[in-house]
């Protein structure tokens, strides 16, 4: 069942955020991320993914597939795929659309949380912080002002997924200064 999927359909307007153009990403340990609007045809699967994926919807609906069940992503949830954790998403059925931003985080000690937990569901969230802050990151093409952007990101990341006790909170602070 489980394979490697990328059907994204023309009504699809993808905003790719990647190293190529942002590589101040890597200090955060985010391989690429994304703002998508999405509608008509759209369906991605990851068979063995080598990262931690986090979808977040803002508007709309989507439909989660994975080894421990079927999730309806409505408004205001966030969904935590942990590394080597199969999954396909697509639009929900009778849904004229779904808007999301997502994150692809390395397998690495920064998120090293992440790593042996299920598929987890957050709902009632209100993350349009992330999803602005990501906006200027895609539109900003001036270096430094993008690198003022980046400990915001990682600052309201860590907190949203809870990796916020004292010992990496500490530790974020002071790469932070270096």
């Amino acid at each position: 069942m489980w394979k490697d999927i990328l059907e994204i359909g023309n009504d699809c307007r993808e905003r790719f955020i990647e190293l190529t153009h942002v590589p101040e990403l890597t200090s955060l340990d985010i391989q690429l991320a994304g703002i998508s609007d999405l509608s008509g045809n759209y369906r991605v699967g990851r068979s063995n993914p080598d990262n931690h994926t986090l979808f977040y919807t803002r508007s709309g609906a989507g439909k989660l597939y994975t080894e421990t069940g079927t999730y309806n992503l409505q408004s205001n949830v966030l969904v935590i795929l942990p590394a080597k954790s199969p999954f396909i998403v697509e639009l929900a059925e009778r849904e004229s659309h779904w808007d999301i931003i997502w994150f692809n985080l390395s397998d690495s000690l920064k998120w090293q949380s992440l790593r042996d937990k299920e598929t987890t569901i957050h709902t009632n969230l209100d993350l349009s912080h992330l999803y602005h802050l990501l906006e200027l990151l895609y539109q900003e093409e001036i270096a430094t002002l993008r690198q003022a952007l980046i400990p915001v990101i990682g600052y309201h990341l860590l907190n949203t997924l809870n990796i916020s006790d004292g010992h990496h909170q500490e530790h974020y602070r002071i790469n932070q200064l270096f």
